[in-house]
């Protein structure tokens, strides 16, 4: 099991150095592909497709960047999930988190999809769909993410008390972030 764990982190830090590396989305792709077709070889060693995604996205929302939040990389990162051997809640909430502030609509998607997927939202899948919700500027979307919230227990955690201030101010409703504020123990 040492052994696995070992290449596990073996290939993941190859996997950020190379990906470091890309300039372009072509070359991503390239990558991205090649790492699928080694993992699918070899399924005796776990691959971390978590830590890839996560580091993919930031790379692609890094400004610094020669990989632009262009249209196409959106595009490409809506794939990722899809393409997962074994989606996680993980692997959506980073694609959620992505796209919450810059296309909210598409957030709110991707957590459809996730739902659909029998996943279960959790305390880190929450605040960004919160804050999709209220950058789509859906004050009745934005309340069925808060009753969602509270039904799946997760109203008073740090997180997501945060976020649904946050969110009710987007929605200019002050009285709402208010009442959440005031409920904080």
């Amino acid at each position: 099991m040492i052994r696995t764990s070992s290449a596990a982190s073996a290939s993941s830090s190859l996997a950020s150095k190379l990906l470091s590396k890309c300039r372009s989305l072509a070359a991503v792709k390239q990558l991205h592909a090649h790492l699928l077709l080694l993992h699918s070889a070899h399924r005796h060693r776990a691959f971390p497709y978590n830590h890839f995604l996560s580091k993919l996205l930031s790379l692609f929302a890094s400004s610094s960047s020669t990989i632009t939040h262009s249209a196409a990389a959106a595009d490409y990162v809506l794939l990722l999930p899809a393409s997962h051997p074994a989606p996680t809640a993980f692997s959506y909430n980073v694609a959620i988190r992505f796209f919450a502030s810059s296309r909210p609509c598409t957030s709110l998607r991707l957590f459809l999809l996730m739902l659909r997927s029998a996943l279960r939202p959790d305390s880190y899948t929450l605040p960004f769909l919160l804050l999709a919700a209220a950058r789509y500027s859906a004050p009745s979307l934005a309340h069925c993410a808060h009753a969602l919230l509270k039904k799946i227990g997760l109203k008073n955690h740090d997180h997501t008390v945060h976020s649904l201030i946050t969110m009710y101010s987007y929605l200019d409703d002050p009285s709402a972030a208010r009442r959440e504020f005031d409920g904080i123990t």
